[in-house]
């Protein structure tokens, strides 16, 4: 689910109050496949190396570091 689309159903969730912010963000952390959670988490050290561990990144920092990655981030593409 693109980042939009996925701020747009959270939305009604966190005014209603059945969902926080921080609940939103690692929910959409947890939405891209396990095997990147180790590239994202390592970028996003960089980009705000003193965030807590026990804390969810920003979801608006997660999609600032996907940004530059190409129109089907983390594929694999096998070759024969």
């Amino acid at each position: 689910m693109r980042s939009k689309n996925f701020e747009e159903r959270s939305y009604r969730l966190r005014e209603s109050h059945q969902l926080s912010d921080e609940e939103r963000d690692s929910e959409f952390f947890q939405g891209f496949h396990p095997a990147n959670h180790d590239i994202l988490a390592a970028r996003l050290f960089s980009l705000k190396p003193t965030q807590p561990r026990n804390k969810s990144y920003d979801m608006e920092d997660v999609c600032q570091i996907t940004r530059g990655f190409s129109p089907t981030p983390f594929s694999i593409t096998l070759q024969n």
